[in-house]
Order: structure tokens, then sequence, then C-alpha cells
């Protein structure tokens, strides 16, 4: 009687206080993170103009800089450069017959972390307004353009717009 007492106490534990699983599988996966050579570049300010509406402007040139102090932002995974060609030698106006060399005008690129950033004049040949600028997101730079005072190719023109395409390309270094 006792031995089935125990045997009963034995079943009632063990029914009630299962013992653990002892059973475990692992698995195993394996993280894969491609990277790629990436660059991309937004002009904000594509439109960009240099007025002249006075004496001052003549004698002393005129500069343009986008209103924001943003003109674009580039990201890039590596380190990067930016250019700029026009499509035409000259600024022109098919109404007109006068024109402006695009080498009259010249921009120059500002900002954080730009690496090289010279004073360009414009010319149909890309010229590299940032070079070796670091790897980062959403980057920002300002674009001033700027006229030389006392330019005479400034001088003697009608009156109205001149204007050409520019190209601004962004290369990873």
């Amino acid at each position: 009687m006792i031995t089935s007492r125990l045997l009963c106490a034995f079943l009632v534990v063990a029914f009630f206080f299962p013992r653990a699983a002892q059973a475990q599988i692992d698995q195993t996966a394996v993280l894969s993170v491609t990277m790629t050579d990436v660059v991309a570049f937004v002009l904000a300010d594509v439109a960009p103009a240099i007025i002249y509406d006075d004496s001052d402007d003549f004698e002393n040139g005129v500069t343009y800089s986008h209103p924001t102090g943003i003109a674009g932002t580039v990201t890039a995974t590596g380190n990067y450069s930016i250019s700029v060609a026009s499509a035409d030698e000259n600024l022109g106006n098919i109404a007109f017959s006068s024109v402006i060399p695009v080498s009259s005008v010249s921009v120059t690129a500002s900002g954080d972390n730009l690496g090289s950033t010279p004073t360009v004049a414009l010319s149909t040949t890309p010229q590299d307004i940032i070079s070796g600028a670091q790897s980062g997101v959403a980057q920002t730079f300002n674009l001033t353009y700027a006229t030389a005072g006392g330019d005479t190719n400034f001088q003697g023109l009608e009156t109205g717009v001149y204007s050409t395409t520019l190209t601004y390309s962004a290369t990873l270094d």
C-alpha cells in the first residue's frame, strides 16, 4: 500500500511538474550588406541670375548667390568632385546679334567638407568647382557667380536676357 501511495504521489508530481524539454535546435543565418558606389546630386538653384541694373554693377561687377545659401546637396559613399560646363561659348539671345563670353562669369562653391573649391571661369570644358570633397549624406553647398568690374564684355549690349545652359556633374574620386 505504501508502494502504491508512492507511485501515485510520483505520478501526481510528474504530471503537474513536468521536466523541461532537453532538446534544442540552433540555426544560423549569414547577414550580408552590399555596398555600391553612390553619388546623388540635387541642384536646388536651377535659375541663377546676374542682373546689371545700375552703374555700380558695371564699375564693380555683380555677384549672385542663392538667397537661402544652399544651391544644392550631395550624398556620396566616397570622396567626390563636382564640375561645371557651359553648353555654349557665349551667353546669348537669338533675338540679339551681340553675345557675352561665358568666360566673363566665374563660379565658386562654398560649404563644409568640400575639399578644394577654386574659383573657375565658365567654359565649355568641364571645370572642377569642388574636388576631393569628403563622403557624406545630404551635404549642402552654395554657388557664387561673379563678374569682374569694368569688364568690357558687358558694355554696349542690347537690353535683355543673355543665357546659356550649365551642366553640373558629380563624380566619385
